[in-house]
């Protein structure tokens, strides 16, 4: 690399992309390549880049600063944000006051995606950084395609973080917002209690797991309680059963929350 991408450090090695942290002008970003010499790498990269090129701006969707070629190396650069949800998993209550606008932020980010014809699909506390003021921003398109287009892969193994994964992702089906509205759900439900439905590293109890959830998620002697109906319909294992978009996701996560 030459440039300001010179003798940068890796950051962080994805399945398909490479991360570097460095400072640019005084402000401290992150440089996404793909990974070189790999030709799935590539493809991965600049169909992620197309996808967020055609997201307009959003506070709490990630936009690219940058983007470029250097020494045969494509790239984007971002802000650099320091923490992600996954840093306040099953701690909530060091930020319990911010978990409203946390939670809100996430739904609006995602239906800004939506809105755009555009499933993220990969919806999870790591792809959702906190910055200032514990604003949410949902990053990591790598996954994302548009809505009613068929998956990339011609395996029969599906694509994702397996522990957030919707039911009908596992069979190969087609996705939803009602997908995204899963992971959500999941993803909530982790920050909140530290646990899933199912601790385990066995790919095909991952899978039962998802089919067979047991309700209610969150006991009710706690604190969040209010939020177990919304709950039980993001994580319905039917995508039919789920609310139907976000604008429906949003409305009754305020009546959980007590903002309505």
């Amino acid at each position: 690399m030459s440039g300001f991408l010179h003798n940068l450090d890796l950051y962080k090695q994805g399945g398909q992309s490479h991360l570097y942290k460095t400072m640019l002008d005084g402000t401290q970003i992150v440089v996404k390549t793909p990974i070189q010499g790999r030709p799935s790498s590539l493809k991965a990269f600049r169909k992620e880049l197309t996808i967020i090129q055609n997201i307009p701006p959003h506070s709490n969707v990630q936009t690219p600063m940058q983007v470029g070629e250097n020494a045969d190396l494509e790239f984007y650069t971002a802000l650099w944000v320091e923490q992600s949800l996954s840093d306040y998993v099953g701690c909530a209550e060091q930020i319990r006051d911010a978990i409203p606008q946390i939670l809100l932020g996430i739904c609006e980010g995602i239906k800004h995606i939506h809105n755009q014809g555009v499933l993220h699909l990969d919806v999870k506390p790591a792809n959702i950084l906190l910055a200032d003021d514990f604003r949410p921003v949902i990053i990591d398109f790598g996954l994302s395609r548009l809505l009613g287009s068929p998956p990339d892969q011609l395996s029969n193994v599906p694509e994702g973080t397996y522990q957030y994964m919707a039911p009908e992702l596992w069979n190969l089906g087609r996705a939803s917002a009602a997908t995204d509205i899963y992971s959500l759900g999941l993803t909530v439900l982790h920050l909140l209690t530290g646990k899933l439905p199912f601790m385990t590293s066995s790919i095909e109890s991952v899978k039962q797991g998802h089919l067979n959830i047991k309700h209610p998620l969150i006991p009710q002697n706690t604190e969040w309680h209010r939020l177990n109906y919304w709950l039980s319909k993001t994580v319905a294992p039917n995508p039919a059963q789920r609310f139907f978009n976000m604008n429906d996701t949003i409305d009754e996560l305020c009546v959980g929350l007590d903002l309505s």
